[in-house]
């Protein structure tokens, strides 16, 4: 065999044992082998990112995307078109709950002139709206950002 012939040979070698080591380390600390579908992944229409608050009662923002636990629900926010006609700025946010870890997304292939299932409300400035019997005080909506500030009212 020749020189090359070992150096070649040395680094699939080396590439076949790195790669078993990564592999080794994945499983040793918990990580997927498909990034894709990790263990966490939350259902179909789940928010995807749990939030607590350093109190309940402080004001927080909320972004699309993310739970927030508060007053012992999780709560998240979608925008949904007002009209069936909407165009992509023409939007209203609509304030959803459910079972903490476990939310389903209901609203968000709503419009607006659709009926808003039980466990959701419209998130108007200035106005307290009431998700599963807990009330929440919507301090402000900024559209152009997708985030709704609120309040809990937990008691």
């Amino acid at each position: 065999m020749t020189k090359a012939q070992v150096q070649a040979r040395g680094g699939v070698v080396s590439r076949v044992a790195l790669a078993v080591m990564l592999a080794t380390a994945m499983s040793m600390t918990g990580c997927a082998a498909d990034p894709a579908t990790p263990a966490d992944t939350p259902p179909d229409g789940a928010a995807t990112t749990t939030t607590a608050a350093a109190t309940d009662n402080e004001p927080f923002v909320m972004d699309i995307g993310m739970e927030y636990d508060r007053c012992g629900i999780g709560i998240a926010v979608v925008f949904i078109p007002k009209t069936a006609t909407s165009g992509l700025d023409d939007v209203e946010p609509v304030i959803y709950g459910g079972q903490i870890s476990q939310m389903q997304d209901t609203v968000s292939t709503l419009i607006g002139t659709d009926p808003i299932p039980d466990n959701a409300a419209k998130a108007v400035p200035g106005t307290d709206i009431t998700i599963l019997d807990r009330t929440f005080r919507v301090v402000s909506v900024d559209v152009g950002e997708e985030q709704v500030t609120v309040q809990a009212m937990c008691q």
